[in-house]
């Protein structure tokens, strides 16, 4: 086994996971209020909008509360049976890659 490109492969992994983050994009207008996105997601990303925050169907919708800790395992999409969550890398610069 060639243990030097597998360690450079474990850096790049690394740098790439470094240089971006994961963004969640929820349709609330499309959102019906259930509740599955929230229930799946098990770092704590999502929450129901307050009772008095509504769309414009009247329904409670699911926000965005703690995106820094997504992992982009995309759970929540996946069972949004209305398609209302997008999930997407978003780059970022990092210094330490500037070091490679």
């Amino acid at each position: 086994m060639d243990y030097n490109n597998s360690f450079k492969l474990v850096n790049q992994n690394i740098l790439m996971a470094l240089e971006s983050k994961f963004k969640v994009k929820i349709g609330s207008e499309k959102c019906k209020g259930c509740g599955l996105c929230v229930y799946s997601c098990k770092q704590g990303v999502l929450e129901m909008s307050k009772a008095r925050d509504t769309n414009k169907e009247g329904h409670n919708y699911a926000k965005v509360v703690n995106e820094k800790d997504c992992v982009s395992c995309a759970d929540c999409a996946i069972v949004c049976a209305d398609g209302c969550i997008e999930i997407y890398r978003e780059n970022i610069k990092n210094p330490l890659n500037q070091a490679f």
